[in-house]
């Protein structure tokens, strides 16, 4: 992943349909919002930063496809539930 030097508020702007959400720590249960904006083969996303307590694994992202072929692939998966 890349991470560029633009805002979490540039980033939402540019990705409206990008949606912050708050998951949870899973060491501490503590809150981990999605702040930090990345890019991916395929499209971008926010991610959250490492949990204070510093022992979590998990992070918790949200993601947009931006390639129309892979957006056309998971329409196609999608509809089939």
């Amino acid at each position: 992943m890349i991470y560029p030097d633009v805002s979490l508020e540039e980033w939402l702007r540019r990705y409206p349909d990008l949606k912050p959400k708050t998951g949870l720590c899973d060491a501490c249960g503590g809150p981990k919002p999605t702040v930090k904006p990345f890019r991916y083969r395929h499209g971008v996303g926010i991610q959250s930063e490492p949990c204070k307590c510093g022992k979590g694994r998990h992070s918790t992202s949200v993601m947009l496809v931006t390639d129309e072929k892979h957006i056309q692939m998971w329409t196609e998966i999608l509809n089939k539930f």
